[in-house]
């Protein structure tokens, strides 16, 4: 037995036992053929099958119950057939329990939790000041020195705004002095520790030096107040062309007056709004959120009542009046979730939670590196490692690389299964890259993706929904194909059973009183030549017709058609009987007149086979179907717990 095998069997013995544990709380409702079926698996599919109407009724219950005895009889059947080891169904099962474990581990520890706390984030607005200092890739060390050297700067009493004039490299910083202001989250991506720093840290006090991707910071929390979230409004803006421009000071006063005398607001923008872009539109500016517009502005239409206009007040760029229509506070969290889910997966928060989430894993599950064995492997290594050459060694293959809980084994093998796979990963960093610090990054995705594996075969035993979710889609594919292969194939290709199965059920499928109808079109819009044509189709055949007005060049054409009483449109409310004729349509983007006669009455008749074969066929399925389960009925013992049953009666 190899050490994979054994490691694989010592995890599958330690479920068994936390599985059994369970059982004895878990009793069981009916057993089919010995396969027992458990209460809190009847539960979970009851529950989800019926939604809000799972009220474990008698009724409700009993109905539900003799459904799904129905279904493990088919699923006895399927594992009987073996189903459950052809390749093909073994593979497609692999590939959803990966898929949904994935789901799991990150939706369930990072992005529910970061989603939570972006969430939770944006009821707060908060309010910073930094000090940046850029980082060039090839060289950190003088970037990091530079910010030791103004936190240093700080701690001896040299005021804020003198050490960011003198250090920080951040563009705004001669501007605001590394006043940021009021920032909310999510903040962009990248600044993730900074936002960090905002929400968890102390207020008054300097925190850092930090790294982001903008470089090194020193981060000053200001204070934290209720989000404003996002205001509606409409304004007046007059341009100023300097300071003290009395001309713009009087023009605004006199939109002021303007309003205030009765004239709408929208008007006034109109009329004395230099803003081209709203000026139009009533001067609306629609929604927008803190930090956008200069802070007299925001404030100013944030201390506003909905539906009221300020009073001229003056900014860097000119003269305003605002009129704040609405605000939009904070929403449910349920209905900004997706949003906020789609934005944390493209941001790197996403990846530093995944990195949190797998040293987790490996420090509950008490991850061991064999360091020797790493550098024996590392030591075997040529030039061509980072090319297409590289083939691993077969010697050392069955050393111990690391361990999960001593138990679970994973060798130098494996690790060169992944290069192998992972080959692209391994050329990209080319020749010039040294060796060893090639292996570090390759073994640090690889024991990553080994955690990742570890812990999603001990999904089972930490999530039930996890188990019973599997549980389905692994009965699901063998009910499938089980029915597949027992019914709907049969149904398709029994070419005598559907004949016979047909003449059991053949006035099911009837034609109802049907018209051979003659349709005529005229290719002119000439009344006078189609009333002859009325008239002359009247009593005479249809090739009669063709025949008479044909004669110089092709005008009329004529085709045949079946109609069922009180079927199409066009035969509705028609007196049903021979001869028959419906009024002159004329379509004038063709220019066509046509018309309809009947020429022959048919009795309602029973369809063929052919006529009816997809309907006979979906009812041979059916009936197939119950035969096959009534087969399996008798076959296997189907044996219900009635107290276990009874308990489960109205439990809401």
């Amino acid at each position: 037995m190899t050490i994979r095998i054994l490691s694989t069997f010592l995890l599958v013995l330690a479920f068994n036992f936390a599985v059994q544990a369970q059982m004895e709380k878990d009793p069981i409702l009916f057993t089919v053929n010995g396969e027992e079926v458990r209460v809190s698996e009847f539960n979970y599919i009851y529950e989800k099958t019926n939604g809000e109407k799972a009220d474990y009724s008698i009724k409700s219950v009993n109905e539900y119950l003799d459904l799904y005895k129905k279904f493990k009889l088919k699923v006895v059947r399927a594992k009987e057939m073996k189903l459950d080891t052809i390749q093909v169904l073994k593979k497609e099962l692999e590939g959803y329990q990966r898929q949904l474990a994935d789901s799991y581990l990150l939706d369930k520890e990072v992005t529910e939790k970061l989603t939570k706390e972006v969430f939770d984030r944006t009821l707060q607005d908060v309010e910073i000041s930094h000090i940046l200092v850029t980082v060039n890739p090839q060289d950190t060390t003088n970037a990091y020195k530079k910010i030791i050297a103004a936190k240093s700067a700080l701690a001896s009493g040299m005021p804020f705004e003198e050490v960011v004039e003198k250090y920080s490299e951040d563009r705004s910083a001669k501007r605001n002095k590394g006043y940021v202001g009021f920032v909310t989250a999510p903040f962009p991506n990248g600044l993730y520790v900074l936002e960090n720093i905002g929400y968890d840290k102390a207020i008054g006090e300097y925190h850092g030096p930090v790294r982001s991707d903008a470089g090194y910071h020193i981060v000053k929390v200001g204070s934290r107040r209720p989000a404003r979230g996002e205001m509606e409004a409409a304004h007046i803006w007059v341009k100023k062309a300097s300071d003290g421009d009395e001309k713009a000071e009087v023009k605004i006063k006199e939109a002021y007056a303007k309003i205030a005398a009765g004239m709408k607001f929208e008007d006034a923008a109109k009329f004395y709004s230099d803003d081209k872009k709203t000026n139009l539109k009533g001067g609306y500016i629609g929604f927008f959120g803190i930090n956008k517009y200069e802070i007299k502005f925001e404030n100013t239409v944030y201390e506003l009542e909905d539906g009221t206009y300020s009073e001229p007040f003056e900014s860097a760029s000119g003269w305003h009046i605002v009129k704040r229509i609405s605000r939009k506070g904070p929403q449910e969290y349920n209905l900004v979730k997706p949003k906020l889910q789609a934005t944390i997966k493209k941001d790197s928060r996403f990846m530093i939670a995944k990195d949190k989430m797998v040293e987790r894993i490996k420090s509950e599950n008490n991850f061991k590196l064999n360091e020797e064995t790493l550098n024996a492997f590392t030591a075997t290594l040529d030039k061509n490692f980072l090319t297409y050459k590289w083939k691993p060694s077969t010697i050392g293959a069955e050393n111990v690389l690391f361990t999960f809980n001593e138990s679970y084994k994973v060798t130098i093998k494996d690790f060169n299964e992944y290069l192998k796979k992972n080959s692209r990963d391994r050329i990209r960093m080319g020749k010039a890259t040294e060796i060893s610090y090639a292996v570090e990054i390759l073994f640090n995705a690889f024991s990553n993706d080994q955690s990742l594996k570890y812990e999603e075969m001990m999904l089972a035993t930490k999530y039930p929904e996890f188990r019973s979710l599997m549980r389905e889609y692994s009965e699901g594919i063998l009910l499938f194909e089980a029915t597949k292969m027992e019914v709907w194939d049969l149904a398709s290709k029994d070419t005598s059973g559907l004949i016979e199965f047909h003449k059991t059920i053949a006035d099911r499928y009837q034609w109802r009183e049907r018209a051979v109808a003659s349709i005529y079109t005229l290719n002119n819009l000439d009344e006078a030549q189609m009333a002859k044509i009325l008239k002359y189709a009247r009593k005479k055949t249809p090739e009669k017709v063709l025949s008479k007005f044909n004669k110089k060049e092709e005008i009329l054409s004529h085709i045949s058609k079946t109609f069922e009483k009180d079927g199409a449109r066009i035969v509705r409310g028609m007196d049903w009987k021979i001869g028959a004729m419906t009024a002159v349509e004329v379509n004038e983007y063709d220019k066509t007149q046509s018309f309809l006669k009947f020429e022959e009455l048919q009795p309602k008749v029973n369809k063929t086979i052919d006529e009816a074969r997809g309907y006979i066929i979906s009812d041979y399925q059916d009936y197939l179907q119950k035969e096959w389960i009534d087969s399996l009925e008798e076959r296997y013992e189907i044996k219900v717990n009635n107290d276990v049953l009874k308990s489960l009666y109205n439990k809401k």
